[in-house]
Order: structure tokens, then sequence, then C-alpha cells
């Protein structure tokens, strides 16, 4: 085999499907300075591909350190230096090329490829190794084949996903006609009540205004039933049609095209009871195409290439068991499982939880998800959800057909088919998915609660079937946990300056949404109760149940709780709030409780004088980010009854001052000079401003120590917060 291109040390290397052995060692370039040079001024592909696997994976920091003869733990010990290739054998459908330093497995791993596409009975072909292509422009005809045989496998086999069988479609679908016609220009079909087989788009419009010069409208409503100009469509509109035609669908929904655009009122209701809908559009849908890698609608994402990649050079690769020498083979950057900028939108995360099945155009690779697993692009070992997620089992909830009933009913389908969640799981499972909701964005600030609406109520119809009436959503909390649920808290991200920090990773403090419509635009709003996480933007946390790394206790022991419903009937609030509202939010909306507010000032000593005076973090810092979230985000608490003193008069008794440790919500908040602090557990309350009505406002979090019996002492009384 021809082996242009490759230096000395790359010349050997092969691999074999069929070794008994664990992993195979190859030695390489004694330096990762010789390494790097090979790779740029001699040119050799594969040194070229190691060398962009180190920088992917290694920081600067990191790599300075291993050019400059140090370990990265920063000591003076002096690697051997000597660089080794470990070919690991088979794992699942994929096999990787390890670059280690030093011995492997006693050095540091610095970098990794893939040799993707490896079957588990025998190699596929070569044209489906090179560069994993299918995601390229030019191997249309490998990513509908890859499509087809996914979609096909989930159809016929996975009893979770529902089939094929025609479902209620949406009330406005875009018709390409008949499949097995010449093809025919789009129009808008008035379903009324039609069952069918359909496609869902989940894409970003982009940012700004007038992105689709072709939408719907009420003026151009009777137009489109007659035919839809596809020419003048976004680019990515265009892509999810041809995608349509590829698979032989006649119908797709997109929201642009299938609901009414504008300001006016008759669109602004439309938008309304569209929006409700959501949940069935995307859970009947055959199929959800998403449009990861995009993030405005008139790119597209069928042409978009993926990030940068090194020549692909073919190596041998062995198959002896099959009485052949040598085939080539080829090997490449590992390809990232991310979907992309659209991963990153409020509206399609509700779109990707609430689908039966989706094909993703991700950020590197094509994948397919459904309700049973994930498959991949590049081979790598299906993941499975069935048996960990309590929200695949309350996605599946409304949407078994009769035939998976029946299956059922014969213990037919897996045994894990029946839910058996409790309160709490399915309780626990609200507070991850509104962690990971605070992360996404939104154009229009006021879609916060519509674009959550579907997961909302679903979530609302398992908690009904444990209990005997239906509860209550309030604002994003549930009214069964109350006490846990108002206990949210920012999120507080140590970054180690020395860590790579991805963009996926990022941290959104929290901030005040602005407006974009109207008087609003570019206004402060408020757009829910400060009680609410849903009135603030950016990056919440939620306490878990139990946990032996936190002092959290009484979060399900009712005889621990400082703070308990007004009403004798046990209703936090005399509002209602119902799951599925969108728009026109019925503030301000009250949470009427008995509780003990007692007046505090925040000290004006700051919390890194306990790390000054040599004493141990408290327990209630643990909750605020442990030891670096204690100097740089939290306050102490005084009773308002201790004359303040100065710090230049600062004694060894100022602990005994202290009787709490607060967090406020937003980090540039300025705290005013007396606040109030209400236990909700015996552990933690809230921080709370007092209105010129009387009424509460949130600010923030805290946790009590050395003095609960100062707040046990003050009288419960009603208490409002707005």
């Amino acid at each position: 085999m021809a082996t242009t291109s490759r230096c000395e040390f790359c010349v050997p290397l092969v691999i074999e499907t069929s070794s008994q052995k664990e992993k195979i060692i190859f030695e390489h370039h004694a330096s990762l300075s010789d390494l790097i040079s090979c790779a740029e001024t001699k040119f050799c592909h594969i040194c070229h591909l190691f060398w962009a696997s180190i920088q992917r994976l290694c920081s600067e920091e990191h790599l300075h350190q291993h050019l400059s003869g140090k370990s990265p733990s920063g000591t003076n010990r002096v690697y051997d230096h000597r660089m080794f290739l470990v070919v690991c054998q088979r794992y699942g459908n994929i096999m990787n090329i390890n670059v280690w330093g030093e011995q492997p497995h006693i050095g540091e791993r610095l970098g990794y490829l893939q040799i993707c596409g490896l079957g588990i009975s025998e190699p596929l072909p070569p044209s489906y190794l090179h560069e994993r292509g299918s995601t390229k422009s030019w191997e249309n005809y490998t990513r509908i084949s890859m499509t087809k045989r996914w979609l096909s496998t989930c159809q016929n086999t996975h009893a979770y996903c529902g089939g094929s069988h025609p479902q209620s479609m949406p009330t406005r679908l875009v018709d390409l006609g008949d499949p097995s016609r010449k093809q025919q220009n789009p129009k808008l079909l008035l379903s009324e009540g039609l069952l069918g087989r359909y496609l869902a788009l989940s894409y970003s419009w982009g940012i700004g205004r007038g992105i689709h010069k072709t939408k719907l409208t009420t003026q151009n409503l009777a137009a489109f039933r007659c035919e839809i100009v596809e020419s003048s469509m976004t680019r990515t509109h265009r892509e999810s049609l041809q995608i349509a035609r590829e698979l032989g669908y006649q119908y797709i929904w997109i929201d642009a095209l299938c609901i009414i655009q504008g300001r006016d009122k008759e669109s602004r209701d439309d938008w309304a009871r569209q929006a409700i809908k959501i949940p069935e559009i995307y859970g009947n849908a055959d199929l959800t195409i998403v449009a990861g890698r995009s993030d405005d609608s008139r790119k597209g994402f069928l042409k978009v290439a993926p990030a940068y990649s090194p020549p692909v050079p073919p190596i041998p690769l062995l198959f002896r068991s099959q009485g052949t020498d040598w085939a080539p083979c080829y090997i490449s950057l590992g390809r990232a499982a991310t979907t992309g900028p659209v991963d990153k939108r409020a509206w399609c995360f509700q779109e990707k939880m609430l689908s039966r099945r989706m094909i993703v155009y991700g950020e590197q690779e094509v994948f397919f998800n459904c309700r049973e697993g994930t498959e991949f692009e590049d081979c790598a070992p299906i993941l499975d959800r069935r048996d960990r997620d309590c929200w695949f089992q309350l996605s599946i909830d409304k949407t078994l057909d009769g035939k998976l009933k029946t299956a059922m009913e014969h213990e037919q389908a897996p045994m894990h088919q029946t839910p058996g969640f409790s309160q709490a799981d399915i309780l626990d499972t609200w507070y991850i998915l509104t962690i990971e909701y605070s992360k996404r964005e939104m154009f229009d600030p006021l879609d916060n609660f519509a674009a959550l609406s579907g997961v909302t109520l679903r979530f609302q119809s398992a908690l009904a079937k444990l209990s005997t009436s239906v509860p209550r959503y309030l604002a994003g909390l549930w009214e069964v946990d109350m006490i846990r649920g108002l206990l949210w808290r920012r999120s507080i991200t140590y970054v180690d300056p020395f860590a790579i920090v991805y963009e996926s990773d990022r941290h959104i403090p929290l901030h005040i949404p602005i407006g974009i419509n109207g008087a609003q635009e570019g206004r402060e709003i408020v757009r829910a109760p400060s009680w609410s996480w849903m009135a603030l933007q950016g990056d919440i946390d939620q306490l878990p149940r139990s946990s032996v790394n936190l002092p959290i206790n009484g979060l399900q022991d009712p005889s621990t709780f400082r703070c308990t419903p007004m009403n004798s009937d046990g209703t936090w609030s005399p509002d209602t709030w119902h799951p599925g509202i969108v728009k026109d939010l019925p503030l301000p909306f009250r949470l009427e409780v008995f509780g003990r507010p007692r007046r505090v000032r925040c000290s004006k000593w700051p919390a890194s004088v306990l790390m000054f005076r040599g004493i141990p973090p408290i327990e209630s810092m643990f909750l605020y980010g442990g030891r670096e979230g204690m100097v740089r985000q939290t306050v102490m608490l005084e009773g308002v009854e201790i004359p303040a003193v100065p710090v230049d008069e600062l004694d060894d008794g100022f602990w005994s001052r202290i009787i709490g440790v607060g967090l406020f919500d937003l980090e540039s908040e300025r705290p005013p000079e007396m606040l109030w602090a209400m236990c909700l557990t015996t552990r933690e309350g809230l921080l709370l401003q007092l209105d010129d009505n009387g009424s509460y406002s949130r600010l923030g979090v805290f946790g009590i120590e050395n003095h609960e019996a100062m707040f046990n002492r003050i009288s419960p009384r009603k208490v409002v917060l707005v």
C-alpha cells in the first residue's frame, strides 16, 4: 500500500480487527516538539492529524507545560518524552487511536483519533469511512439511505416510539403533493381533523426581524392555499422540503408557514391557539428534522461544513479472519455528538423533548434520536435511554397507540414499560429540566412560559395520576412542592483559569429580561412574579432532594417547614396559573403564606474574613458554590437589633453576630441597607424586600447560621409575596 505523506514513525501503523490483544502499542516521535515539527514541516498527514487532536484536547497552558518539560501538575518532574501511540481494539463499533506521553496509562493521554464505521461482523465499505462524508453535500445518497435505515428500524421495532400509524395532523400543513408523482409546487393544507403522517421542522429563525420573506399572514392565507413560492423561502425551509421529498413524505409542518405571523389581534390569537398545540404537533410528527448546526434560517443546514479537519490519510486495515491481508482504512478527528446552535434555543428545547424521533443535523455529524436511544453517523455505540430516563416514561404517556397497548397487555413489550415513578421522581426530573431550560435563549422574552407549556402539561398529567386532584402549577413551580420550588438560586460556577471552557458550558448570569415590542422595547420588563425563577433570564440551580454533601434537610419533611400556606385548604395562592398559558400574564401573582420574616442587614464584613481568620467554611457556604463561592458571591447577614461594628474594630467574637449567609439573585444587585429574611425550612429561606404596598418581593436566598432561635421567636403572620 502507498505510504505517501507518512513519516518513518507512521509507516508501521496498522489496525487489526481480529487481534486477540487488548491494545497494540507503537512507539512514535521522541517528544511532542518533534511530533509538531513533523506535522508542520515534513507534512506527514498522520502526524498532522495527531497534532490537531492534541490541540483539541489540551489547553494552551497544558501544552506549554509539556513542551517545557514539566508535568501537567506543575511539579519539576521531567517527562521521559517518548511519545507512544496506543491503538485500542474495538469499543462497540468504534476504534480509537490514543496518543500518550511516556508509557501508556503511566503518562497522560494527549489526544485521540477515531477509526469509524467498523461493523461488528465485518467492515463497512471504505466509501462509508472516508471522512464519514454523509454530512457533506456530495454524499446525498449516503445521507438519505442512512436516514431511511434508521427511520425504518425505529418504526418497525421500537415499541415505545408509536410505529408509523397515521396521527392527528396540525391545523395547517405544507402539502408537497403525492410523492409518487412529479414534483409539485407546495401549498398550504387545512387538515380539518385528518389523520396522516407528516414531518416537523425544529430550527433557529435567527436574530432580528424580517428573516422570513415568505411566511403565513392574514393577507396571504388564501393565496398560500393555492401555492407557496418555494424559491422565495429561506434556505432552511427549502432544505427541509427537500428532505421530506427524499424520504417520501407529502406533508411537513413549519411554524413560519403554518402559524399566522403578525402583530394584529387576529395573528396573536392564532399564535396563542397554535402554541397550545405544540405538544401534539411534535409528538404526533412521524419525524422531526432538527437543523442543529445552523443559527439562522437563511443559512440552511445541509451544506454547512463541519469544523476544520486535516486531510484524512488511509492506513492499512487488517481483517485476517476474512482471508484478506489488508484494505484501506481512514482515520479522523473524533466527531462531537453535539447538536449545535439550535440547542441553545428555548423553543427548540421543548420541541426536542416532545418529538417521538428526530434526525439531527449536528455540528459535526448526523445522528438519529428517538425514545429508545440514539444512533450516530460515526457508528458510536447506541445510547439506550429506556431504563434510566424518567422523562422517557413521561414522553410516551400520551402517544402509545392501540397496537402498543395491546402488546403491553400481552406482555410482549419489555418489562420496563411500566413507569413506576413516584411523585418525588417526577419532580426531580422537573427540576433537572428547568435547570437546562434556564440556559436557553429566546428572541422574545415573553415567550418564557409558552416555550415550556407543552412539557409542563405533560408533567401535570403525570402528577395528576398520583393525586386525587389535578396539581396546581404556579408560575414555574408546583404547589405540591412549593418549599423546594421556592429555594431555587442563581447558578454559581467557579471557572479554573487553565481549564478549557466550551461554548456549550458557558455561564449566563441571571439578569432582568429586556422587552422587544411596543413601549417595552429596550426596557426591563416584568414577566413573572419575583419568587419565580421564570422572572429572570440566565442559569439557575435547584436543590436536590437529599445529598450527603450538602447540609439540606426538611425538603420532604413538613415538620421542618417554617413557612406554610395561609389558606385553610392548603393552597399557596388565591390565583390560578394554568400550565398552558402563553402570554397576557396575570400579574401580579401572589403567594399568601404564614411566615416569620425578620429584619436583617448586610454585614460590612466580607465573607473573605472567614478565610483570613482561619475559620473553616461553614455548612451554608456549600449551598452557594463552596469556599470559592463563599468568598466571591455571598454576603454575611446580621440581626438589626445588634449594633453594627465598623470593620476596623472587628474582634474575634464577630462570628457570633452573624445569623445567616445570603446569596442575591442578581450578581449586580446593590443590597438595600435593610432587608427581610424569612425561613422556609430549619436551614434556609428567602431574602425579601418590603414594598410600599406591604407586599414582599424576592431578592435571593439565605442559609441560617448559629441563631435559628432568633427566627423562631418571631410570631408567624400573613405574608404576601409578589
